[in-house]
């Protein structure tokens, strides 16, 4: 009756409709929740709300700043950071190479190294 291809089609729209409900739920609760100055996780401080000025939105500091301070306040941040973590422990079973890789937990940066690479890097 129903074509493999119309089901599929039909399981698409419904995902992207479940998806764009959770992307607008988050937010908005963004907006909602209250905001932390200070990350225990991270032992660091959030990012302050910037004020915007006409000179900050021309020169496009206002736009960095701002960016800096929605990736600090979104909702249930905590909750995908620890996500990440527990998917990328997870990931480190599949890795194909023999490498030993050092993971960092500093600023921006939660990739990895190399430990050669940085042996080699630390000798010179």
């Amino acid at each position: 009756m129903f074509s493999k291809y119309y089901f599929s089609k039909k399981v698409a729209k419904v995902i992207s409709i479940i998806l764009a409900f959770m992307v607008i739920f988050l937010m908005i609760s963004s907006f909602i929740f209250k905001k932390k100055g200070f990350s225990n996780e991270e032992n660091r401080k959030l990012a302050v709300k910037p004020k915007a000025s006409v000179d900050s939105v021309l020169s496009g500091e206002y736009g960095k700043a701002y960016e800096n301070y929605f990736a600090d306040h979104f909702a249930f941040r905590t909750t995908f950071i620890n996500l990440s973590d527990k998917f990328e422990n997870f990931m480190v079973h599949f890795k194909s190479d023999d490498k030993v890789y050092i993971k960092k937990k500093t600023g921006d940066d939660f990739g990895g190294e190399n430990i050669e690479e940085v042996e080699r890097a630390s000798k010179k």
